[in-house]
């Protein structure tokens, strides 16, 4: 009789056996965490990354209202000019 092999799929991050799992790529190998302390971990990463695309975006709105602002103030300057030579 053969006995059939068992394959188990491999986990890229092992669990062991006390329910701790191992942070994040980046901490040291010996680091460990409970599963809150990683989700945690996660959560102000992304936090992390948010707030850099948020301030990346506030730039960009910043830059776009000052051309607004500049363009509105060329308009008014160009009206006001247009109306002193018909006025003369």
């Amino acid at each position: 009789m053969s006995e059939a092999k068992e394959t188990v799929a491999a986990d890229p991050q092992p669990v062991p056996s006390n329910g701790h799992v191992k942070l994040l790529p980046g901490t040291p190998p010996d680091a460990v965490a409970t599963p809150n302390e990683r989700a945690e971990e996660i959560v102000d990463q992304i936090g992390e990354r948010v707030g850099h695309y948020v301030t990346i975006a506030g730039h960009a709105l910043l830059r776009f209202a000052a051309q607004v602002r500049e363009e509105a103030e060329d308009i008014l300057a160009e009206a006001e000019n247009l109306r002193k030579t018909k006025k003369a």
